[in-house]
């Protein structure tokens, strides 16, 4: 053996120990990550940091001190952007006049964004841009551009803020030897609701933040330090507050996988408060875990069976039929012809049609004559056709009995996009389905209005009706019923006294006189006109306050990452 091959198979065998070994953060009993700041978003505490929190994770929080309270609720659905929606309560400011509001503390809309920009790398790290308050009063509006970059345990975040975040001004506006607008920066407004644009990353102040995240995941919590540059003391965003340290510190502990608690003291006098309710619903399934988790049985037939079902094709058809529907999918049409066996299906189960696909897989091959050598699965969302994979049988039977790899599996498996023709149209068994078919629920529910002047909370406790017709396949009637049980509406004094047409401003009126209402009755049709393209229109109640025609077209090219 010469050595420049020993060398190659040195090399080879450090490399594959390397990605197969385990850490050993994978002993630890708990799993930290970067949490959540003061106003939702993940970072520190007042200031943000350069991190996101996972794609699919939706949370709601409070974090509670004196004088401001933050309530948010937060949102990311993909692994480069969060979205945060936030209340704000002043408590040393009265929303309006005592005849009016009463003892009501002001209450400020926010909304904010934060967009990865750069993703961490060995030697980079991860950078994101963001906009807080960006169509409010301009109370708390700040912009920034902040890297976080992690060392083991330690996540250290260097930015700079304009707007609150700037206040400190420890340097000038990079931006304004760039075009002199950005020197001028006037957002605070008594009423919101307008992107002011022209204000981001403006002003004469700047300045320069950063903190760090320590996790113990040994012990089960998150220590935070940062430099605070939102200078309460200046007044900028309510009455001016004592500042005793521009250091903040604090503590966020996860309590099982769900709820994170947080403890931090800010300005050298304040103590907050927070929890954060989380989960990550793009990897929860549609049902309970108890019903999509492992396949069920399916018992193989005799090879007297397997006879009898070749030569009586409807035996076959019935029993896949049965079988499926135990997994809750429900079969379309069927064809066994010589060598192969079509399955068409549609499904609710599943989010991952791939996953409702291996289930039909497994049953069909398990029920399926011995000569079928190909088992060829169409999926269908609704009432249509989205694509179809096409399977070698013995290949599959391999990989499940762990006789083969799936790799080997997927190469000998072709999967294509809808045909021109659905394929439930030319299959020999199609179930008979019967129109109209007419589904119902109900439950109690509840419609809000918040944050209002005359009270924080406006609300009815109602029972929702909700039905379902379908009159063909792709036409459907969809209602949604309401019955009053319980309101507050009479506290209701705010009319609109807007001088462009009354829609969504009338919604006092909408919620006072429409107590018992038809929240929505709408005929949907749904129909591919021709390959790859979708079509929609809506008619009715399309909404509450709305009615009338809608429609979308939708391309959608099978093999491609991009559709219009």
């Amino acid at each position: 053996m010469n050595n420049g091959f020993r060398v190659s198979a040195l090399g080879l065998l450090i490399f594959f120990s390397c990605q197969v070994s385990a850490s050993i953060e994978d002993y630890y009993p708990y799993k930290l990550t970067p949490t959540s700041s003061n106003y939702g978003d993940t970072g520190l505490m007042e200031m943000p940091s350069g991190r996101l929190q996972e794609e699919g994770t939706l949370k709601f929080g409070i974090s509670a001190s004196y004088p401001n309270e933050y309530t948010f609720m937060v949102a990311s659905p993909f692994p480069w952007f969060e979205a945060s929606y936030r209340y704000t309560e002043q408590k040393t400011l009265k929303y309006g006049p005592a005849a009016y509001s009463g003892n009501q503390s002001l209450k400020d809309k926010g909304f904010d964004i934060k967009i990865r920009i750069l993703e961490e790398t060995f030697y980079l790290p991860n950078v994101a841009i963001g906009i807080r308050d960006m169509a409010g009063t301009g109370r708390f509006s700040g912009e920034y551009i902040v890297g976080s970059k992690r060392f083991g345990f330690l996540d250290l975040s260097l930015g700079i803020g304009w707007g609150l975040l700037g206040a400190d001004g420890n340097i000038k506006n990079p931006l304004t030897s760039l075009d002199e607008r950005f020197e001028s920066r006037n957002s605070v407004s008594d009423e919101g609701g307008t992107f002011n644009v022209t204000d981001w990353f403006s002003g004469k102040r700047s300045a320069v933040f950063g903190g760090l995240e320590y996790s113990f995941p040994k012990q089960g919590f998150n220590l935070k330090l940062e430099y605070d540059t939102s200078n309460p003391d200046m007044g900028l965003s309510g009455p001016a507050m004592e500042v005793k340290s521009r250091f903040n510190v604090g503590v966020s502990k996860p309590i099982g996988e769900f709820l994170d608690l947080g403890l931090s003291f800010e300005r050298g006098s304040e103590v907050r408060f927070s929890f954060v309710m989380k989960g990550n619903y793009g990897k929860k399934s549609l049902v309970p875990k108890s019903k999509s988790a492992a396949p069920k049985p399916v018992f193989p037939l005799t090879s007297e069976q397997r006879e009898k079902v070749a030569k009586d094709k409807l035996i076959l058809y019935r029993s896949l039929n049965r079988s499926l529907r135990s997994e809750s999918i429900y079969i379309q049409g069927a064809t066994y012809q010589e060598n192969k066996l079509d399955v068409v299906i549609s499904q609710l189960q599943f989010r991952s049609y791939p996953r409702a696909a291996g289930r039909t897989a497994r049953i069909a091959a398990t029920l399926a004559p011995e000569d079928v050598e190909h088992i060829n699965i169409f999926l269908m969302n609704g009432d249509l056709e989205i694509g179809s994979i096409n399977l070698d049988k013995r290949e599959f039977e391999k990989a499940i009995n762990n006789e083969s790899s799936d790799s080997e599996l997927l190469y000998k498996t072709t999967i294509n996009g809808p045909g021109n023709i659905p394929q439930y149209k030319q299959t020999d068994f199609q179930p008979k389905v019967i129109f109209p078919n007419f589904m119902w629920s109900m439950s109690p529910a509840l419609r809000h209005q918040i944050g209002g002047p005359e009270a924080f909370y406006l609300g009815q406790l109602w029972w929702k009706i909700n039905t379902h017709l379908i009159l063909r396949r792709g036409f459907s009637l969809n209602t949604v019923f309401g019955i009053n049980i319980y309101n507050n509406f009479a506290e209701f004094a705010n009319p609109s006294a807007s001088k462009l047409p009354h829609v969504r401003s009338d919604i006092q009126e909408y919620l006072k006189e429409g107590k018992n209402n038809i929240e929505r009755m709408q005929f949907n049709y749904i129909w591919s006109p021709f390959k790859d393209t979708y079509a929609k229109i809506d008619v009715g109640l399309l909404e509450p306050m709305f009615g009338g025609v809608g429609g979308e077209v939708y391309y959608r090219p099978f093999d491609s990452n991009f559709s219009v």
